[in-house]
């Protein structure tokens, strides 16, 4: 099996489907059970498949210790939940089912795809991503699942939503916007900007704020920072097309703008909130700052409940909200190797790109709690390793096929 065929599945299970009726109504049957069961056996066929490993191995001891500090830090915060909310293991034991899927990062690893086997599929993504939120938002809302909102604007209001309604997984996005970013910074060809063009339109029709600010401030670095012979010429082009891609969108830029600072300002923001509550309310007991509350349920303690009444929801709030749940030594583990990776010289820009957009959003959208999110740094730690575990393997197939990416010799992974 291709290995881009196979990372293309895995993606669109961890997104459900992107919600598309009716297979994402088969996977959220029995409360998801379905599909997480989908997945292991997806997992499953991969290592079963794949089996058969090259002698440069990716998946080791050393690489995989973040999967197991993370791990740690998720079974520890069992204590807590069962100390403090009465909350058994077992029940702790169920209802942390999708924290498991933390083993898509070893699995990765084993694997071991490359670089457009990963591109590729995202790419397609990508495009059924936009292509399937517009058909949700504006034309048919009845194929998708959570539709409710979208059809009470197109059926009992006069709104027309100018922000698409999307599914799950648009950080994934971001994996192949950065590469392009890459080679546009490394060659500012027509390609190239047509690529990164494409991405930011298309993170601009989305609209989600958090994102988009910190995609245009990577583009703008790689532009300043573009290492063409005619630095200075293609700078002032970039300048010029950027100066006329923002007048063709400033009405869209200002909204986004005068939204953010309006919610900033007011106090009954629901982040606000939120990130006051979980710093100076939510943590009773010292072990909680260090272990975190756990991941409730409903069964034990109506917490997240009440959050939720309040307009609190722990994935907004990023690392602060899965501090809130599962601890400290998580969130180390992701800090950790995202600042190896953004100082490691062998360590390409696109892949220094992402870690710092997890940190830039660290307090909004970077909630490892998701399926699609775990996917999303589990690729980025599997960048990371790919480009700097086996710089020795790398010069030596340098010097016998010469091919190159980024400065860094392509693996010759099959």
């Amino acid at each position: 099996m291709n290995k881009s065929i196979y990372i293309f599945i895995l993606v669109m299970l961890t997104t459900q489907f992107l919600d598309i009726r009716p297979i994402a109504e088969w996977m959220a049957d029995r409360n998801g059970l379905n599909g997480l069961v989908s997945i292991i056996i997806w997992m499953i066929i991969g290592v079963s498949h794949y089996q058969h490993r090259s002698e440069h191995d990716l998946c080791s001891y050393g690489t995989t210790t973040p999967y197991f500090w993370i791990m740690a830090g998720i079974f520890l915060s069992m204590i807590p939940a069962y100390m403090y909310f009465d909350q058994s293991f077992v029940q702790s034991l169920m209802t942390y089912r999708v924290q498991y899927f933390w083993v898509m990062l070893p699995l990765l690893l084993y694997i071991r795809p490359d670089i457009e086997n990963i591109i590729h599929p995202l790419n397609l993504f990508s495009f059924l991503f936009v292509l399937t939120a517009y058909i949700r938002t504006r034309i048919a809302p009845e194929l998708f699942l959570f539709n409710e909102t979208v059809l009470e604007r197109l059926t009992y209001t006069d709104y027309y939503a100018e922000e698409l309604v999307h599914g799950s997984g648009i950080l994934l996005l971001l994996i192949p916007l950065y590469y392009y970013v890459n080679d546009l910074r490394e060659e500012m060809t027509i390609k190239n900007i047509l690529y990164v063009v494409l991405y930011l339109v298309a993170f601009l029709i989305l609209q989600n704020r958090s994102t988009l600010f910190i995609v245009v401030l990577v583009i703008g670095y790689a532009i300043i920072m573009n290492k063409s012979s005619n630095h200075t010429s293609l700078l002032l082009l970039a300048l010029i097309g950027g100066m006329g891609f923002y007048y063709f969108t400033i009405d869209t830029w200002n909204a986004l703008f005068n939204e953010t600072i309006e919610n900033l300002n007011d106090k009954d923001y629901n982040r606000v909130m939120g990130f006051y509550y979980f710093i100076y309310e939510a943590n009773s007991h010292m072990l909680t700052y260090i272990l975190g509350n756990g991941y409730l349920s409903a069964h034990s303690t109506s917490q997240m409940q009440d959050f939720m009444e309040k307009g609190i929801y722990n994935a907004d709030l990023g690392f602060i909200g899965y501090w809130n749940q599962f601890g400290i030594i998580p969130i180390i583990v992701f800090v950790t190797y995202i600042i190896k990776a953004i100082r490691n010289e062998f360590c390409p820009f696109y892949v220094k790109a992402i870690g710092f957009h997890i940190i830039a959003c660290s307090m909004t959208l970077s909630y490892f709690s998701f399926l699609h999110n775990i996917l999303w740094f589990s690729l980025f730690y599997y960048l990371y390793v790919y480009h700097t575990e086996n710089i020795e393997y790398e010069e030596d197939y340098e010097e016998d096929d010469g091919n190159e990416l980024y400065g860094f010799p392509l693996l010759n992974v099959k």
